[in-house]
């Protein structure tokens, strides 16, 4: 049992990627989260009404408690296990670390906001708030960690843009913007994120963890104070009991107290860990802002879309982590796709596919998703001949995304179905003009059948871009 519990709580180790709280063994219901904090305070300023506002930016901190967070898990049972579990590959290129380049910024910046976009519109066909929401928050959520995880503070004249204004205004980014390695995909030239490890008084702190509070944030309890004040009687300027840091000094802003080492690691002199923390905060909600009020402007040409557009935004709160719980929504995957890091692809400007592979007449989400024996189908790209490209497998009953598609994809293939399954299949493309495509939609009793791709010219959604892309 204490290895088990040991095994759990070292799952904190991965815990640097977060923008997230002052106290990350706090309980997880309890609402001190500065993502949380900075979506709400940009969603109002964009318009939103505050209960859609209060639910998006539940999304946004979803991204951590899904990714990194095994109590979140654990009091959450078997369906938010299989959440996690779900979102443990996609979520993690949400957390704007371990980019080398200025241009593999730019490549992940254009992956997110397409993404949302697709997204959107992808929502849209069913009028399905809550996946919007969740693109929406998800998005954010990478957007805003790029602040804290990312040179871009250190020089004082981009302290008064934001990356968004800069691209807008035709600028180049800097060439020697980085962003902080950390984890599986940490480079040796990127600068240390800082790693954040449990200490023996953890343990001591578990039981308030598992069974203080409500069980859904968002569902009880008052929102705590802003990301100024939050925590400063409780947290020490060496960290919150139970945890510390480990390795090298890591530029990471992600609280006050890890800023103050984070000044240090970056060589920045004029800036003490407060200013610096306070400065990617600010830095965030405006663009949180600006993002929310670009997509709102870019989905104006569509009646239909402006429509969704405002119920996106002033609807009544949803269960926000059924858009995280149910294998059949995962939006975030529209975002997520691809190679990460980039190492230099351009895979932005590439077709992926979104795929959902369902057994007719079974309840949505009542089938075990997985991948045993005729739990599967294969998903090929070929090109004119009928020459297999790529082959992806797809688990049946769960969302999913891949790509990308090869150069010279003209068909792309189902198989391997062993009962009657139906299918929904589509494309989409993040840069320079995100586009959507629906490929099919439909029932397959043969277990075969094939799509042109890419197909006829007016069959598909070509999203206005905006020039933060």
């Amino acid at each position: 049992m204490r290895r088990a519990v040991a095994r759990a709580l070292a799952v904190y180790g991965e815990a640097t990627p977060l923008f997230g709280s002052e106290d990350l063994l706090a309980p997880p219901d309890r609402p001190h989260w500065h993502h949380h904090h900075m979506t709400v305070r940009a969603a109002l300023a964009a318009g939103w009404e505050r209960p859609a506002a209060e639910e998006l930016a539940w999304h946004n901190v979803g991204v951590d408690l899904y990714c990194i967070h095994p109590v979140w898990w654990i009091r959450g049972g078997p369906r938010r296990v299989r959440g996690a579990r779900l979102g443990r590959v996609p979520l993690r290129a949400l957390h704007f670390d371990s980019l080398r380049s200025a241009d593999d910024v730019l490549e992940v910046r254009r992956r997110v906001e397409g993404g949302m976009l697709a997204a959107l519109h992808w929502a849209a066909r069913t009028q399905d708030v809550l996946a919007a929401r969740n693109a929406l928050g998800t998005g954010l959520h990478a957007l805003q960690d790029f602040y804290s995880h990312s040179t871009w503070i250190d020089e004082a004249e981009r302290r008064r843009t934001t990356c968004a204004e800069h691209l807008a205004r035709g600028d180049r980014l800097p060439p020697t913007l980085r962003t902080a390695g950390s984890g599986p995909n940490a480079d040796k030239d990127a600068p240390p994120h800082g790693d954040i490890r449990p200490t023996a008084g953890a343990l001591l702190r578990l039981p308030a963890m598992l069974l203080t509070g409500p069980d859904r944030p968002g569902h009880g309890g008052r929102p705590g104070p802003g990301p100024a004040e939050e925590h400063s009687r409780q947290v020490g300027p060496d960290g919150p009991v139970g945890l510390c840091t480990t390795g090298p000094e890591g530029i990471n802003l992600d609280s006050r107290w890890q800023a103050r080492t984070g000044v240090r690691a970056r060589g920045v002199k004029d800036l003490d860990g407060d200013r610096a923390f306070e400065t990617a905060v600010r830095l965030a909600v405006r663009e949180s802002r600006e993002v929310l009020t670009s997509m709102e402007e870019r989905l104006r040409g569509q009646e239909n879309l402006k429509r969704f557009w405002n119920r996106v935004r002033s609807d009544p709160p949803l269960p926000w982590t059924d858009a995280f719980d149910d294998p059949h929504r995962l939006a975030y995957w529209f975002l997520a796709v691809g190679t990460y890091p980039p190492k230099g692809s351009r895979e932005a400007s590439a077709w992926f596919l979104r795929v959902l592979v369902t057994t007719p007449g079974r309840r949505p989400g009542s089938a075990r998703p997985g991948t045993g024996p005729g739990r599967t189908v294969r998903l090929r790209a070929s090109d004119r001949t009928g020459r297999p490209l790529t082959e992806w497998v797809c688990p049946l009953e769960r969302a999913g995304a891949v790509g990308p598609l090869p150069a010279g994809t003209a068909f792309v293939g189902v198989h391997g179905a062993v009962s009657p399954v139906r299918i929904s299949l589509h494309a989409f493309v993040r840069h320079p003009q995100p586009r959507l495509i629906e490929l099919s939609d439909r029932a397959l009793a043969e277990g075969t059948a094939r799509f042109p791709f890419p197909p006829r010219a007016g069959t598909e959604d070509v999203i206005e871009a905006g020039p933060a892309l």
